[in-house]
Order: C-alpha cells, then structure tokens, then sequence
C-alpha cells in the first residue's frame, strides 16, 4: 500500500501553504501583512493587485472544512487507486465530496506538472544561452 509522507507537518504544508509566497492572483512577490482570519491564519494584501489573500489561497485545501487527517486519508486512498465511493466510505465523507476533491487534487497536479515543465525548460533556455555566448567568445578568440 502506498502512503504519503509520514510527517503530518509537511504534509499539513504540501496541502495547505502557497509554496511560492507570492500572490495568488497576480503573481506579484510584493505583499504585506493584513489581519488574521477568524480561525487566527495571516492575511495579506497585495501591491500589486490589490487583493488580499491567505498562503492557503488556491491550494488544494483552500476553503475546506475538513481537517487535513481527512485529507491525507483521502490521498492515500487516491494513491491506491480506490474508487470515489470506497474513498468517500473510507475517509467518512461523503461520494460526491469525494469526486470534487478528486478533481481538485488532479488539478493541482496538472498546474504543478505545467510549472515544473516551464521551469524545466527555462533552464535548458538559460543552458543553452550559455553554450552558445561562451562558443561566440571562443570563436571570435
């Protein structure tokens, strides 16, 4: 059976923290502090945009009432390939909530997938750059 990291700190951060800490909505680095929630969590509110914010702001876990032990349960069991319904049966929540954080999970997934490959990209971009200025430099050497 698989399993997810067995520190329910990272866990807790994987799930829930904005990993870039920059705002959500533009993309902006330049933020600053802006209250705290009902439930104690940091607002922010961006220079750039103008928006406020948490780091839990489009995340997997944004928005969710359920805690996270629900939520690790839940991707577990997505990691072993349970159906919505065993998944909903397992985690005590119910079918359809399953199916949406099914959806919200393989999102997340694909955004990350697509960040990574740009990411990727870029520095073989940058690599490449390199390759070719210090070719020039010996060439005309």
């Amino acid at each position: 059976m698989k399993t997810v990291v067995e520190d329910p700190q990272s866990q807790q951060v994987a799930i829930w923290t904005n990993k870039d800490h920059c705002c959500p909505y533009c993309g902006s680095k330049g933020f600053i502090k802006n209250g705290h929630q009902k439930n104690g969590v940091q607002k922010f509110i961006c220079k750039g945009c103008g928006r406020s914010f948490s780091m839990s702001t489009d995340t997997v876990g944004y928005g969710s009432h359920f805690n996270i032990e629900k939520w690790t349960k839940f991707i577990e069991c997505e990691l072993n390939g349970l159906s919505h319904r065993k998944t909903a049966d397992i985690v005590g929540i119910h079918r359809n909530t399953a199916l949406l954080w099914r959806h919200k999970l393989y999102n997340a997934l694909d955004y990350l997938k697509e960040k990574i490959k740009r990411s990727y990209l870029n520095r073989c971009q940058e690599c490449l750059n390199q390759f070719q200025m210090a070719k020039k430099s010996t060439t005309a050497a």
